[in-house]
């Protein structure tokens, strides 16, 4: 009697372990996923932006969502739409669609990093700037901030 209670009481918290893993997972993931369908949301309402195929996070003094896409009234422009996490505000930029694409290669010929962990367009003192962030070869971290048009180095922190 005594050993059935215990697989029993075994049972019951390996299966409220899982429900509790389980829950934490979906929050967490759902959090990013809704800020990311938000994000997409607002870019294609309020900025015309289709097919959209860059998004990105910047924290730095507050949070900015960014989404990339071509332009419902001009097809042929692609433009990258910056969101105030805070107010909604929106501000738009019109750039070549391979930007970020450009602003890694830059980080990756100068640094040869074991891994680029982001990229993501974001203001430094009121200019855009990509901030590509990488992990070393010696474990440590770095983060290049690139001028969004030409890609020019702005500032390197690098073995954080």
């Amino acid at each position: 009697m005594k050993n059935k209670w215990h697989k029993t009481a075994i049972i019951i918290t390996f299966i409220a372990l899982i429900a509790l893993f389980w829950a934490f997972y979906s929050l967490a993931t759902g959090l990013h996923s809704s800020a990311r369908s938000q994000a997409l949301d607002v870019a294609h309402k309020q900025a015309a932006v289709t097919n959209a195929t860059f998004y990105s996070e910047f924290d730095r003094q507050q949070r900015l969502y960014s989404v990339g896409g071509y332009d419902r009234r001009q097809p042929r422009r692609y433009k990258y739409v910056i969101i105030n996490g805070k107010n909604g505000k929106i501000k738009t930029l019109f750039g070549k669609p391979n930007l970020p694409y450009q602003a890694r290669q830059i980080v990756i010929n100068n640094q040869h990093p074991q891994k680029v962990t982001k990229v993501a367009l974001g203001y430094h003192q009121k200019q855009p700037v990509w901030e590509v962030t990488f992990l070393n070869k010696d474990q440590t971290l770095g983060y290049y901030l690139l001028n969004f048009k030409n890609t020019k180095i702005v500032q390197v922190i690098n073995h954080l």
